[in-house]
């Protein structure tokens, strides 16, 4: 009986709380991902890609869906893009961006900083090319 019980009082407060980040969370006129907010390149054009943003004050839902996404790719197969996403200063995501419509997708609170970093990496020494080329890489809200 006392199982029973926990699971009740466990399954009644899981429901209170998503019942309550539903009620706080407000619809958003903008599908996600769908607004460019920065961009940047990596590989020829700069030895590191940074993008720096401010999720507004004022935000259609208390966290907001953001996402890293490839635009155009010219980087020899001797490297690969790696980006890292920090929100606030804490790593939220990572992953190769390498292939152009490559994306990663992440959330970040209202009022957060969020800073995406990209470097190239040497994934195949074997292969010489004669130009580097570069990854050009935008922040989507």
């Amino acid at each position: 009986m006392k199982n029973f019980s926990t699971t009740l009082t466990l399954f009644v407060l899981v429901f209170a709380l998503s019942w309550t980040t539903q009620t706080n969370a407000q619809p958003s006129s903008l599908a996600p991902c769908s607004t460019v907010v920065g961009s940047s390149c990596v590989g020829a054009c700069s030895p590191v890609g940074i993008i720096n943003y401010n999720v507004g004050p004022l935000c259609p839902s208390l966290v907001v869906p953001l996402c890293v996404e490839t635009t155009n790719s010219s980087l020899c197969p001797s490297h690969a893009a790696i980006a890292k996403v920090f929100v606030n200063g804490v790593l939220v995501a990572s992953g190769d961006i390498t292939a152009t419509g490559s994306s990663i997708s992440f959330s970040a609170p209202c009022g957060a900083n969020v800073k995406v970093v990209a470097k190239t990496k040497l994934v195949n020494p074997i292969i010489s090319c004669v130009w580097l080329g570069e990854v050009d890489f935008v922040l989507k809200r």
